[in-house]
């Protein structure tokens, strides 16, 4: 049925656009600027992407899925020291998937891809998928801000080593921490 579409849509000349547009899907520039956002905690470029996907009568729930492999793909890549034949999508070419995976940390990864993974979920059984998708997105971006346990263990251990208390240390830590 989704050839059907793709032939009804384009007529005789099928082109990766024509199929792009016919299906509803984003291409490589709208994930790696919504990649590009959330590694750059930038949450109004998120949701200007999401707003041209509703304008463009994009499917929000495949794009979130295409956002979803793209993520499972900087994982693999970066765990894998950049072995491009365990990646799975062809979104993006392996320059630019290398690109991207410097941003994040392989926990960061994890995080990334369970929430958006929760987020495809929810767009399931969404009244407003715009809503539950531009809310998923800037969470992600805020995960960003988050500071990893590791981290703050590592700052403890480093403040005990020093001869502080552990209940001044977690003092320090609690006044280091950024406020919202």
């Amino acid at each position: 049925s989704n050839f059907d579409q793709v032939i009804s849509f384009s007529g005789e000349k099928i082109t990766a656009e024509t199929v792009s547009a016919a299906l509803g899907l984003a291409g490589a520039e709208v994930i790696t600027r919504i990649i590009g956002s959330i590694s750059s905690k930038e949450s109004k470029t998120a949701l200007d992407v999401v707003a041209n996907l509703v304008d463009s009568g994009h499917d929000l729930r495949n794009f979130c899925r295409d956002v979803l492999a793209v993520f499972r793909d900087l994982l693999i890549y970066k765990v894998s020291s950049g072995d491009a034949s365990l990646v799975e999508s062809s979104t993006l070419d392996p320059e630019t998937l290398a690109a991207h995976a410097e941003n994040f940390s392989e926990s960061d990864l994890i995080r990334l891809f369970n929430s958006l993974a929760e987020t495809e979920a929810r767009l399931k059984d969404a009244v407003q998928m715009r809503y539950v998708l531009e809310v998923g997105l800037v969470k992600l971006i805020e995960l960003g801000r988050v500071r990893p346990i590791e981290d703050i263990l590592e700052r403890l251990a480093a403040i005990e080593s020093r001869g502080v208390s552990a209940s001044a240390g977690f003092q320090t830590l609690a006044s280091a921490a950024p406020e919202k």
